[in-house]
């Protein structure tokens, strides 16, 4: 059980099933030493948006983020041939009936697609980050940890005030013994590539160390060399691509593809950081 005084969760451990169930209403203590309990009934996630009927549905939620005066998941200033594909990938994320296969990936083992958890992080800089992300329970060097991924609004102290749009950034959230932060935020007006319905993810490589400030671009540049050097193109890093023509599915090659090189470019990030630390120490 789960509490902040206010609210709760509380489950039950089925072992019959071999899984936790959640209880819908919290019974005496009497019945809960004989087993008894309301088991919740989980409702089916709701059905994928037709690929046809995203502009539509994105044009309404920028009319009611203005309206109301918030920044949603796809920000309203990110053009809108970017904004579609962009909320089509964060559907394909959203999608829990479909999972990305387990298996040996190189830089990690994925144990299990863990579906979406609703996540909190910060940054730096103050940013705060919270909402659904979809997490995967990863092996690597031995120890298991979790990285997420979410698409969401970004924006800095005074765009807002000063007229400058919000965009929208694809976020790798990591978590450990140690510590829980983002690895990587992949702002995409600055790192996207458009071309008719053909989406392509880079990165420039530019890096902060917690409060430490930046870190060198060439220095990781050299150690991405050294662990993952697939991804790099030039000065930046090439991290894949979708096609905007059909509902993304997280068990497509392509997106498999995608993913496995975000969260494999965010290990080599986060193995950077470590190695600024230790030598600030």
């Amino acid at each position: 059980m789960i509490t902040n005084g206010a609210s709760y969760f509380c489950f039950k451990f089925d072992e019959a099933e071999n899984q936790y169930i959640e209880i819908k209403e919290l019974p005496a203590y009497g019945d809960m030493l004989t087993g008894e309990f309301i088991a919740e009934e989980i409702e089916a996630p709701p059905p994928r948006i037709p690929l046809d009927k995203l502009k539509d549905q994105l044009l309404l939620s920028f009319e009611d983020a203005k309206a109301n005066d918030y920044v949603g998941d796809i920000s309203y200033g990110t053009p809108m041939n970017l904004a579609v594909p962009l909320f089509n990938l964060w559907e394909g994320l959203l999608d829990v009936s479909v999972k990305m296969p387990a298996g040996d990936y190189g830089m990690f083992r994925l144990i299990e697609d863990y579906g979406v958890r609703m996540l909190t992080y910060g940054n730096g800089s103050g940013g705060h980050f919270f909402g659904p992300y979809r997490s995967f329970l990863v092996e690597i060097d031995g120890n298991t940890e979790f990285y997420s991924l979410c698409v969401t609004s970004y924006w800095k102290d005074g765009w807002l005030e000063k007229g400058k749009l919000p965009k929208t950034c694809i976020c790798v959230a990591h978590d450990d013994e140690e510590a829980s932060h983002h690895a990587l935020q992949l702002v995409a007006e600055d790192n996207v590539t458009v071309s008719g319905d053909t989406l392509k993810f880079y990165h420039h490589g530019r890096i902060a160390v917690g409060r430490m400030g930046s870190g060198k671009k060439s220095d990781l540049l050299n150690l991405v060399r050294q662990r993952y050097p697939t991804i790099i193109k030039g000065d930046r890093y090439y991290l894949g691509s979708i096609r905007n023509d059909h509902p993304l599915r997280l068990d497509e090659p392509d997106m498999v593809d995608l993913v496995v090189n975000l969260i494999s470019y965010s290990i080599v990030r986060d193995e950077y950081r470590q190695t600024v630390k230790n030598g600030k120490r």
